[in-house]
């Protein structure tokens, strides 16, 4: 009698439980994929560097022959991603904007789902970006923007995991193997080996130090491993590290930096953040002290605290250090407040679903449709014939979104472009005209040992209404797309 009972009790418990399970996953795998498309819908492309990937990729040519570059560096910076992309783009034939997609949703579901596997409430991980994409806006935008930093954060926010969840003495020769390919695959991936050292310094700071120790040998191993594959590895290791320094001491106001270099000037909100998680651990009782010994809590203070210097440290390491610190102290207010397995737990998923795919994903203020609207200097367009540089011309112009648009329009030009994706890249004589620009919005005046030195090959892009043609007298000038001026040198017509 008492088997009889506790048969169909204990299948029913066993399918609820795998019911719930199943439910929870089902909604994180569908809102992660969603999203990306939801936003992908509204004709969204972001607007830098996965352009420049895509069409780099689909080019085959190396940066020198694109780009009108200082001789000190000659690496590609993200050669390993380059590498995926041009075989994804062999395989499937897919022009550049299909690459960009791929790129966008492939990105963000390798990022949003790294924490997944190692939390005991995944639905945790899912309410914590929820509420972290409707506090930081930005947040959301940076993880869409189909770039292979996002690769490093899911690393990072892997190994976070990996190393703060077990004991020292449980390190096994796999964690030791899988820690140094995934350093070698974000070195090769990314580029910016340099700063994976966060992650051994968080564990540091934490004072586990023979986890500390173990990640460093893990870093240098790894990143060494990655340049290896570059086969070029010295050169990789010390351009890759030459090429921030030139970034950062460039004689330019920091609104001439790139996004990511500018000071983070957004500390509030972030504070706030913190705050209510101290609070929280407050009322539960818990001990603030411990949060010294957590690594994660002293990423995201680390990331928080030197983005006031450079933006990119909060961007790309303490925002995705508050979320899984967020998604750590959300988890143990579930286990306090509700069972594992229950049907809270779905209940939670769908409401961090809804507030992602509604909010997170909402176009209020064209928020993404205001992107992918490129119309540009394009060659295979017939009433631009003679307005693209010739072959062996170069391009020159004073925006960053020229190269972006324009290269990713035309991979295949046989041109190359004075102001690429980073303008310390660019000669020392070009860098000259670009910072008295900076300095003087001028144009025409720091423009003018660019116009002399110009070929008939050469062409100069400038940006502006179509009533306002650009006051260079000595080139011809043409509005060839929304918002665009191309000059070229007079032609003499032959008798």
């Amino acid at each position: 009698m008492k088997t009889q009972d506790l048969s169909p009790q204990t299948g029913s418990a066993f399918s609820g439980i795998w019911g719930v399970s199943a439910a929870i996953w089902g909604i994180i795998a569908l809102v992660l994929i969603a999203l990306p498309l939801r936003v992908i819908s509204y004709g969204y492309l972001p607007d830098d560097d996965a352009l420049r990937h895509a069409a780099k990729a689909i080019s085959g040519k190396p940066w020198t022959e694109i780009l009108v570059m200082r001789p000190e560096i000659t690496i590609d910076h993200n050669q390993g991603w380059h590498w995926i992309l041009a075989w994804v783009h062999h395989m499937t034939n897919w022009h550049a904007e299909t690459l960009v997609l791929f790129s966008v949703i492939a990105m963000f579901v390798i990022c949003a789902g790294s924490a997944l596997p190692w939390l005991k409430r995944p639905e945790a991980w899912l309410l914590s970006l929820a509420l972290l994409m409707v506090i930081f806006p930005y947040f959301a935008a940076r993880v869409l923007l189909g770039r292979p930093l996002l690769l490093t954060m899911a690393i990072t926010i892997t190994l976070l995991c990996m190393w703060s969840e077990r004991a020292e003495k449980e390190a096994s020769r796999t964690t030791f193997m899988v820690t140094i390919l995934l350093f070698a695959v974000a070195a090769l991936v990314h580029g910016a080996w340099y700063l994976l050292v966060l992650i051994p310094a968080a564990f540091l700071l934490a004072r586990a130090w023979g986890k500390a120790l173990h990640l460093t040998f893990c870093w240098i191993i790894g990143s060494c491993l990655g340049a290896l594959l570059t086969g070029t590895p010295w050169t990789f290791l010390t351009q890759s590290v030459l090429t921030p320094f030139l970034a950062l001491g460039m004689n330019v106001p920091p609104e001439c930096l790139v996004r990511e270099l500018r000071p983070f000037n957004g500390g509030l909100p972030a504070m706030l953040v913190i705050a209510a998680i101290l609070v929280a651990r407050r009322i539960t009782g818990r001990p603030l002290s411990t949060l010294l010994l957590d690594p994660v809590f002293w990423l995201a203070l680390g990331g928080w605290l030197l983005g006031f210097r450079v933006a990119r440290f909060w961007l790309d390491w303490g925002l995705p250090a508050i979320a899984l610190w967020l998604a750590k102290e959300i988890q143990y207010l579930l286990q306090m407040k509700m069972p594992r397995n229950s049907w809270g737990g779905v209940a939670v998923s769908a409401l961090a679903a809804v507030i992602l795919f509604f909010v997170a994903g909402s176009d209020r203020n064209a928020r993404w449709s205001q992107y992918g609207r490129i119309d540009c200097l394009d060659q295979t367009r017939p009433e631009h014939a003679g307005w693209v540089p010739e072959p062996g011309g170069v391009l020159y112009s004073v925006d960053l979104s020229v190269f972006y648009e324009t290269f990713f329009r035309n991979p295949a030009g046989d041109w190359r472009y004075v102001l690429g994706f980073e303008p310390s890249l660019m000669r020392a004589e070009d860098l000259d005209v670009y910072e008295e620009l900076c300095h003087t919005r001028n144009a025409i005046k720091a423009c003018a040992p660019w116009v002399k030195r110009m070929t008939l090959a050469d062409r100069f892009l400038l940006l502006g209404p179509p009533q306002t043609k650009p006051a260079f007298p000595d080139l011809q000038w043409k509005y060839v797309a929304n918002g665009t001026w191309v000059g070229r040198l007079p032609r003499i017509d032959k008798p």
